[in-house]
């Protein structure tokens, strides 16, 4: 005989035992102690017979074990997707859901009828793990899970500036995400209160550096979203315009940084769609560039989009440029320099 089968055995006898002796209503510590072993023993025996019968004769199906884990969490953390489901229609609660076991547990299952299930009976969508993530973090910080994002943000109100403990929120997290939900998922945000004023931090090797959330758009090709952020009112030039922002009283101009432009990101990664948005809101294309696009090791730094779309030989973007009024704004000794680096 296979020790599952003895297991389940078992079970079944000590469920039949415990059942005929006493009346759930008069049971004693050790006793109801006893029901709950037998709950989570049910649950990790995946055996929803048994559990049941257990319900049936009165154990709480919300009783917590020595770690913590009720009945609900356990399934989900084990995977058994199909247990919570019967367990969140038999009343399972779903506010106190242990956030650091369970909401990363949720979104790798990719079960998005379970996660529905949670958040019509009530689920606090904005619980935060150990890390400060939240479930919609997760879902956007995994990158493929479009239909679970649309969830989310149609059956519960996310608080979509909500940080982690690395500063990152949904928006900021949404401004990386591929456009490959049927709903514009920056649009969303922007109605449901998201701050696209507030600085946006990014890793540049060992360092991070702030930039705008423009930017981070321009940064993965995001030609919706950069148009979105474009008719919000922000700033082409990749800071905000001047009046005072009803999200934010952060004013980018004081922290500014010219290789951070959306001007130079959308040339450096050869993304015309952007550029001809950007252009088209007024920006700026003569300005000195930074060390960060430079390409060689004599850092030539003062230029302007042109010269840059040249160096880069990023010729589509050079071309637009000429159609759109950009000139050269080379320096005799800048000219001397570039001319250099081409045969």
């Amino acid at each position: 005989m296979s020790l599952r089968w003895k297991r389940k055995k078992q079970l079944v006898y000590d469920t039949y035992r415990l059942s005929s002796s006493s009346s759930l209503t008069s049971l004693n510590y050790k006793t109801t102690s006893a029901y709950s072993d037998l709950l989570q023993r049910a649950v990790s025996d995946d055996n929803v017979g048994t559990l049941n019968g257990l319900i049936c004769s009165g154990a709480d199906i919300n009783a917590a074990d020595q770690f913590g884990d009720t009945p609900l969490s356990l399934a989900i953390k084990r995977g058994q997707y199909e247990m919570a489901s019967y367990l969140i229609a038999n009343g399972s609660r779903v506010e106190h859901l242990p956030a650091d076991s369970v909401v990363s547990s949720l979104v790798e299952s990719g079960k998005i009828s379970l996660i529905k299930s949670l958040l019509e009976a009530g689920y606090d969508v904005d619980s935060k793990d150990g890390l400060g993530n939240t479930l919609l973090h997760y879902a956007l910080e995994k990158g493929n899970f479009p239909e679970l994002i649309t969830t989310i943000l149609d059956l519960s109100k996310p608080n979509v500036n909500a940080k982690n403990l690395k500063g990152r929120t949904p928006f900021s997290l949404a401004l990386f995400y591929p456009d490959s939900s049927p709903h514009n998922t920056i649009e969303r945000m922007l109605r449901m209160n998201a701050k696209p004023f507030d600085p946006i931090q990014i890793q540049l090797g060992s360092s991070s550096r702030r930039v705008s959330s423009l930017y981070a758009a321009c940064s993965v090709g995001k030609g919706r979203g950069v148009q979105k952020l474009l008719e919000y009112g922000l700033h082409p030039d990749g800071y905000f315009s001047g009046k005072k922002s009803r999200n934010s009283s952060f004013d980018l101009n004081q922290n500014f940084c010219q290789e951070f432009r959306p001007v130079c990101i959308a040339i450096y990664n050869s993304d015309l769609s952007s550029l001809k948005l950007l252009l088209k809101y007024n920006a700026e294309t003569q300005f000195g560039i930074g060390h960060a696009f430079c390409v060689s090791s004599s850092k030539i730094c003062h230029s302007d989009a042109l010269t840059l779309s040249i160096r880069l030989r990023r010729y589509d973007e050079a071309k637009l440029l000429l159609q759109t009024g950009s000139r050269l704004n080379w320096e005799e000794l800048d000219r001397r320099q570039i001319l250099l680096h081409y045969p």
